[in-house]
């Protein structure tokens, strides 16, 4: 099998590279501006701000040299390769996140300039604001600067629409097969694509479509991330809207600028997005990374609203878009780069002048059931470690009522920053599912952490006293 995807993989890696360097051909003079664009990223957020942990600690040890495997749904034999082959390319002299963050970059151009043809390229060809709203959006940059299967897949689909536009069928279903070979889901985009496929044409759909077969077909001995929670996901996650909000500015400016002739774009790439939300609610972990993909829908919007025949103020919601952006990325600076003391004047105030300073041992006396995500905060003296994930069924929220009769939440930096662990979209779900109370601060060592207790009506004596323990 490992034979197969070592193949498969390289035949699609080659076919993308040659048409995705087609497409930006007629843009090497722009290749300073790309540049620039990179080392803005990094400086911005530094390499040394994020350490690499969770599942990208898999892909580093690959681009050390160890021998990719068959891997699972978290760690994607195709990916492997791929980090592989870049390891050996780069000789140990490059950090691989500056290769994620060049391919973060190179994913914008691919979006943004429209021609693939080799005539000089003008500048009205390239969507400049389109180009600079996604160049600052803060889940693009963080995704970017992160070895886990994002920034890979993104690019990919980036590139698969520009092939369909320019109907390169062959290409498109190279990109797409390796795209769905890095992450599973990413065969949803599919429904976007079709808007541009002659869907009457079954030979077209099966040039297109055949790359994207036969990877699920490779994949189809994987486990589907978060089966068996479908229902009890979609409950929590089908309201959530946190995540989209810089999507949601976006697609509110394309709305006020809309012409009769974007219609059928428009209402095709909402009735997408609908659909991709309600099947990514189903999944218990769904954060922003799941949604990035949006992103590349709302630039193909922005850069059909800003056709020449363009209202002559159109351009102004999407600048308001890009104000947004670059407004969250000033907020949420300490976040993205982890910033430990920018964390503990967080809680400090959040948590009310009257709360106490308690240790560890103080804060676990009270006898709640305790959530905390961050050793050595999350271990307790008679409790089990628990985490986010104990609060997402509501099942299992009663059970801890009744056994303890309080919850508390210990908040971490990891709560609080953005990290590739994702633990910072459970903790604003979370928040978002229940009622919180800040009634201590907790410090064990140099951690620190902002107890909070659940705020609920439960009252035990409602409950059958034989089952509490």
């Amino acid at each position: 099998m490992m034979l197969l995807w070592w193949v498969w993989t390289l035949l699609c890696i080659s076919m993308v590279i040659v048409g995705g360097v087609r497409l930006l051909a007629s843009a090497k003079r722009l290749l300073p501006i790309a540049l620039l664009m990179i080392g803005l990223r990094l400086l911005y957020l530094p390499l040394d701000s994020q350490a690499v942990v969770g599942h990208s600690v898999q892909y580093l040890e690959v681009f050390h040299g160890k021998v990719p495997t068959i891997g699972d749904s978290t760690f994607y034999p195709a990916l492997q390769i791929i980090w592989f082959l870049f390891g050996k390319i780069a000789l140990g002299f490059i950090d691989p996140r500056v290769l994620s963050a060049t391919l973060g970059v190179i994913s914008i151009w691919w979006l943004t300039v429209p021609t693939p043809s080799n005539e000089p390229l003008r500048g009205s060809q390239i969507n400049w604001l389109p180009m600079i709203w996604l160049f600052m959006l803060p889940a693009h940059i963080f995704w970017s600067h992160s070895m886990y299967n994002v920034v890979f897949p993104f690019a990919l689909l980036s590139l698969s629409i520009r092939l369909a536009q320019t109907k390169r069928w062959y290409l498109l279903s190279a990109a797409m097969a390796l795209a769905v070979s890095c992450r599973m889901e990413t065969v949803l985009f599919w429904g976007m694509l079709l808007f541009f496929l002659p869907i009457w044409d079954w030979r077209v759909l099966l040039q297109a479509g055949l790359g994207t077969i036969i990877s699920l077909l490779l994949l189809s001995s994987m486990q589907v991330p978060g089966d068996g929670e479908y229902w009890d996901s979609i409950a929590h996650n089908w309201w959530l809207i946190t995540y989209y909000l810089p999507y949601i500015v976006a697609l509110f400016g394309i709305l006020m600028v809309l012409r009769k002739k974007h219609l059928p774009l428009f209402g095709w790439g909402v009735l997408w997005l609908v659909g991709h939300h309600a099947i990514l609610s189903t999944f218990n972990d769904f954060s922003s990374r799941h949604i990035l993909v949006v992103a590349i829908v709302l630039v193909i919007l922005w850069s059909e609203v800003l056709g020449e025949q363009s209202r002559k103020w159109a351009r102004y919601p999407l600048v308001a878009a890009i104000i947004f952006n670059g407004y969250t990325l000033w907020a949420q600076r300490a976040q993205l780069q982890f910033d430990e003391v920018a964390f503990q004047q967080f809680i400090q105030t959040k948590a009310s002048t009257s709360a106490p300073d308690l240790t560890l041992q103080q804060a676990q006396s009270r006898g709640c059931a305790w959530i905390v995500e961050v050793e050595p905060i999350a271990l307790h003296p008679r409790q089990p470690v628990r985490s986010h994930f104990n609060l997402l069924n509501p099942l299992e929220v009663r059970g801890l009522l009744m056994e303890y009769g309080c919850i508390d939440w210990c908040y971490t930096i990891q709560d609080w920053g953005w990290t590739e662990l994702g633990v910072q979209d459970r903790a604003v779900r979370i928040e978002q599912m229940y009622e919180w109370s800040s009634i201590a601060t907790v410090r064990e060592g140099d951690t620190a952490c902002l107890l909070r207790s659940m705020v609920t009506d439960f009252e035990p004596e409602h409950f059958d006293h034989d089952h509490v323990h």
